[in-house]
């Protein structure tokens, strides 16, 4: 699923800095459609956030990957992906530490600040959070993954 205004953005709010303006980073329909062609499993909502979600308000989620700047599109986009999500999903948000694009980063963390997750930062600028896992689990659960060891603490140490 794929939902884009394929117009460039919307209008920044105060919460998103002066970087961006109304109609930044256009690609129209039919480029998107001839770059991704090799892909079948592709279903494009042309449209503005949030007004074609409800095209899918009955599905759920296992991966969700956001990347749309802005605060109001941000915000929208995790306030309708959050409750769908299943347990153990990603959402990833591909602007969430970039710093044109402070809207994403304060719509991201006030929407989770009342939710046990929280954004994990990844190098190059993007957050992630995995559906009902605290930050402890997650950093639990990157550092098995990597082979990296568990950090000592010092009771660990006394024993």
């Amino acid at each position: 699923h794929m939902f884009d205004s394929f117009e460039g953005l919307s209008t920044p709010s105060e919460q998103d800095g002066s970087h961006w303006s109304e109609g930044d980073l256009t690609c129209g329909l039919e480029l998107v459609k001839q770059n991704l062609q090799e892909f079948s499993a592709t279903e494009y909502y042309p449209g503005w956030i949030p007004a074609r979600f409800d095209d899918v308000a009955d599905c759920r989620f296992s991966f969700v990957h956001i990347d749309v700047d802005l605060y109001e599109p941000t915000r929208d986009s995790i306030a309708f992906f959050y409750p769908r999500m299943n347990p153990g999903g990603i959402l990833l948000c591909d602007d969430y530490a970039i710093g044109s694009c402070p809207g994403a980063t304060r719509a991201a963390d006030e929407l989770l600040s009342d939710k046990p997750e929280k954004m994990m930062r990844l190098s190059g600028g993007a957050g992630f959070f995995i559906k009902g896992m605290s930050v402890a689990d997650t950093n639990r659960l990157h550092a098995k993954l990597s082979g990296k060891p568990k950090a000592s603490t010092r009771r660990d140490q006394a024993a």
